[in-house]
């Protein structure tokens, strides 16, 4: 199979954009972006977590929890989330 020079450098060039495409967007999916945050102490007072992502996050996800309370944010600003529980439980979550 001969391959003319010309169709390889703009197959080469579609890649190089294409990649650079797919780059941008990742790096701006802020799922991404997601930061881990172990071991709160939840319960029926409001308690102030930081999240370190410097925007208001997109939402947060329980992802292990020491007892079968359900959590419930009160408020979500661009530093920290505020966080009550129906009862007393260590939680973590993923926020993004």
């Amino acid at each position: 199979m001969v391959v003319v020079p010309g169709i390889l450098d703009k197959t080469i060039e579609q890649l190089q954009f294409q990649t650079r495409r797919l780059s941008d967007f990742l790096q701006r999916d802020n799922f991404l972006r997601r930061r881990l945050i172990d071991d709160i102490d939840v319960g029926t007072t409001a308690v102030a977590v930081r999240h370190g992502l410097k925007y208001q996050p997109e939402g947060y996800l329980v992802i292990r929890r020491s007892a079968g309370e359900t959590v419930y944010d009160t408020a979500i600003t661009n530093e920290q989330i505020t966080l009550v529980a129906t009862g007393s439980a260590t939680i973590s979550i993923i926020v993004w």
